[in-house]
């Protein structure tokens, strides 16, 4: 799975694809959800979660939907990904 950071402007361009977005307003606090395309064209979303978590749901996600690439929206822009959680390209 390949896991690429994207801005606000472009998550919120995103329509056919898997969306984690994280976020903490201190670094005890960090919280993620996934938003995706459910059938029927439905926008479906899970969270607040751990980053772990989403990412695990993200990926069967992707999985299901033949999808190689999930893409990550951290708030704010200044928020450290942590190597643990994968490589952001």
């Amino acid at each position: 799975m390949i896991l690429k950071r994207i801005s606000d402007e472009q998550a919120s361009e995103l329509t056919d694809s898997i969306l984690v977005s994280v976020g903490a307003e201190d670094p005890d606090s960090i919280c993620a959800g996934v938003i995706w395309m459910a059938e029927g064209n439905i926008v479906s979303d899970e969270g607040p979660m751990s980053v772990p978590e989403a990412l695990t749901l993200a990926q069967t996600l992707a999985d299901e939907q033949g999808k190689d690439t999930v893409y990550i929206n951290c708030q704010p822009d200044t928020f450290e990904w942590l190597d643990e959680w994968g490589k952001l390209r």
